[in-house]
């Protein structure tokens, strides 16, 4: 009897799965995919979309088309409740879907921010369609002040690429990055020390160990005491897990996140496997960063396969050390690798590269 896969969610921990479905397919399973949007974006393409260095075509993969390549059903929609013990999911548009098997990738969301009043100038940086938003709000003005919140390397991505987007279209941009603590907290000195200079070259306002305490559609309140004037605000924040799982009452780890075993599986819900941002990793906890949730793509393909065939099942064992590369604009990057900081054109061209193969393997 042929079993209900359904793959929740097409980021990063899934897109090589989705590649494959053929495979799924001859070991005699009943494909279903479901997604927000046909798109998924590759975060880590972001700034240089910013910055126009790529266009939207080139950051994005298209879920629909990869899955109905396989004959495999796609559906456009947002998974809102898991029903574990009927084996059920809820979509939006009511739409109810039964399950034997089920592999969720539902991502992250950004943290939001204390606001006051309605305000049509702020945009977290998830989803990544937003940064094709605030690409079209600064090329319509001459002048524009900006305020990213958040000093991980998101927001310093972002803040670096502000600069090279309003230096080249002849805007003049003052941008402002807020960090509750210094810039790149968990980051080597060196690596904060690099970036510090990259960004002060770009002309960007330092604001460093500022909590903020609201905005509103025109200031920004630090609890100091303190504010800044903004014409937009950009929430880089942080990220926390998907809700989906906490408001479906299952069991969450401290993030929030789907807890799983080292099988990328889930211990109190047989049949229910995760990767990417919204587990939680019981064996140790892990950054929530690209190269994780794609290493985690090829267990949870094997780990799928194996499930349905009454197989063994392979353990993820993350990497101790992950190579780091910012793009810190202007075709200049700075890279960590085991202790060691590298800056210059050659990590910029080297994360262009592997974003690229990334890419075109899975496209």
């Amino acid at each position: 009897m042929k079993k209900n896969l359904i793959f929740a969610g097409g980021g990063h921990a899934h897109i090589h799965a989705l590649s494959n479905l053929n495979e799924f397919v001859k070991a005699g399973a009943l494909v279903t995919v479901v997604n927000k949007s046909r798109f998924h974006y590759y975060s880590g393409m972001g700034p240089g979309l910013l910055s126009g260095y790529y266009t939207i075509d080139k950051t994005r993969f298209d879920i629909k088309k990869i899955v109905e390549s396989h004959g495999c059903r796609f559906i456009e929609a947002e998974v809102q409740l898991v029903i574990p013990d009927e084996k059920r999911i809820v979509l939006s548009g009511n739409i109810s879907l039964n399950y034997d098997l089920i592999s969720f990738n539902t991502g992250s969301e950004v943290i939001p921010l204390h606001i006051d009043g309605e305000m049509d100038n702020l945009y977290p940086v998830k989803p990544l369609e937003n940064i094709s938003l605030i690409r079209e709000r600064i090329l319509a003005v001459k002048k524009i002040d900006i305020a990213v919140i958040g000093g991980g390397a998101a927001g310093v991505e972002i803040a670096a690429n502000l600069s090279e987007l309003a230096s080249r279209n002849s805007v003049d941009a003052d941008i402002s990055i807020i960090s509750r603590e210094h810039l790149l907290p968990g980051y080597s000195e060196s690596f904060y020390l690099k970036t510090l200079k990259y960004l002060k070259r770009r002309d960007v306002n330092i604001y460093e160990y500022r909590d903020v305490e609201r905005i509103d559609s025109d200031n920004i309140y630090f609890r100091s005491g303190e504010k800044i004037g903004h014409d937009i605000v950009i929430n880089a924040s942080g990220i926390k897990s998907s809700s989906l799982f906490s408001e479906s009452r299952m069991r969450t780890g401290d993030d929030g996140g789907l807890p799983v075993d080292r099988y990328l599986h889930s211990e109190d819900y047989p049949g229910i496997f995760a990767g990417g941002d919204c587990i939680s990793f019981e064996p140790a906890p892990l950054h929530k960063v690209g190269v994780h949730a794609v290493r985690e793509g090829i267990i949870l393909h094997r780990n799928l396969l194996a499930y349905i065939k009454g197989e063994k099942l392979q353990e993820f064992k993350p990497q101790k050390n992950y190579l780091a590369i910012l793009n810190m604009a202007y075709r200049k990057g700075i890279m960590l690798w085991k202790g060691a900081v590298f800056s210059g054109t050659i990590p910029f061209y080297l994360k262009y590269y592997l974003d690229s193969s990334f890419m075109k393997k899975y496209r």
